[in-house]
C-alpha cells in the first residue's frame, strides 16, 4: 500500500510537536517523554521521523541542498560505521555525569535553555555548532541525527524490540535499490527482509520511494517465516 498521506503528516505534526514540546518544557512534563520511550517499543522510533522539530528542519534544507544542485557530501563507508556509533558513545558517556556530552547530544536541551533564558557562553556554542550541523544538511542527510543525536539512540536502543516494523518482500523486489538510496538513515534496506535497526526512523521514505506495490509494507514485526529470514540488527 503506497503511503501518499505521509508527506503532509510529516510536515504537520513536527510544527504540532513543537507546540507539545514547548509545553512539556515550560511545566516539566517528563509524561511526554515516558510516552515517546513507550511508543518507540511498539512502533519504533517514530519520535526522530515525524516529530523532532530539528529533524523535521534537517529535511527541509536536505530538499533544499537537492533543489539547489548543492555538491552532495559523501562519507567513506568505513568512516561513516564508525561515525554510526558516535551517538551511542556519547549518550553511554552521558551517564558518567559528563553532561556536556549529553547536551551538545541534545538539541531538545538546547532548546529548553533557551526557553528559560539561560544564554550563557557554553549555550551560544552549542547553538554554533548545531547550527553547524544545519549547515551541513544542504549536502548529506541528517548528519546530526545519524551522527551525534543522543535522543535518537535513546529512541533507537528501544525500538530495536519493536512490535511493529517496515519488511521487505523478497519475492516481488526487483533490485532497483531506490529504497536504500531514499534512507535519509543510510539504512541499506534493499539487503535485508525485515528492519529492525536502531537508526531506522520510520520515515516510509523508502517505502514511498519503491515502485513495486506492497513489496516493502509496514506491520506486525514477527511472523513465523522471520526464523527463515535475515534480520538486520
Amino acid at each position: 500500500m503506497k503511503m501518499k498521506w505521509y508527506s503532509l503528516a510529516r510536515l504537520i505534526t513536527p510544527i504540532l510537536f513543537s507546540l507539545l514540546m514547548l509545553f512539556g518544557i515550560l511545566w516539566k512534563n517528563l509524561f511526554l517523554i515516558a510516552i515517546l520511550m513507550g511508543s518507540s517499543l511498539f512502533l519504533g522510533a517514530f519520535h526522530c521521523g515525524w516529530l523532532c522539530p530539528f529533524g523535521f528542519i534537517q529535511d527541509i534544507l536536505g530538499k533544499l541542498g537537492k533543489a539547489l544542485k548543492l555538491p552532495r557530501l559523501k562519507i567513506p563507508a568505513k568512516i561513516d560505521r564508525f561515525l554510526r556509533f558516535s551517538r551511542y558513545i556519547l549518550f553511554g558517556l552521558s551517564f558518567l555525569g559528563l553532561g556536556f556530552l549529553y547536551f551538545i547530544g541534545t538539541p531538545y536541551t538546547t532548546v529548553q535553555s533557551f526557553v528559560y533564558g539561560n544564554i550563557a557562553p557554553i549555550g551560544w556554542g552549542v547553538g554554533l555548532y548545531l547550527g553547524a550541523f544545519l549547515i551541513l544538511a544542504l549536502m548529506t542527510d541528517r548528519p546530526f541525527c545519524r551522527y551525534f543525536c543522543t535522543e535518537g539512540a535513546r529512541y533507537g536502543l528501544v525500538s530495536m524490540g519493536r512490535l511493529f516494523s517496515i519488511r521487505r518482500n523478497k519475492e516481488s523486489c526487483i533490485d532497483c535499490k531506490l529504497c536504500s538510496k531514499a534512507c535519509p538513515m543510510g539504512i541499506d534496506v534493499s539487503q535485508v527482509n525485515h528492519v529492525r535497526n536502531g537508526q531506522c526512523i520510520n520515515c516510509f521514505e523508502c517505502v514511498a520511494a519503491c515502485p513495486k506495490e506492497n513489496t516493502l509494507q509496514y506491520g506486525w514485526a514477527f511472523k513465523k517465516s522471520d526464523k527463515e529470514t535475515k534480520d538486520e540488527e
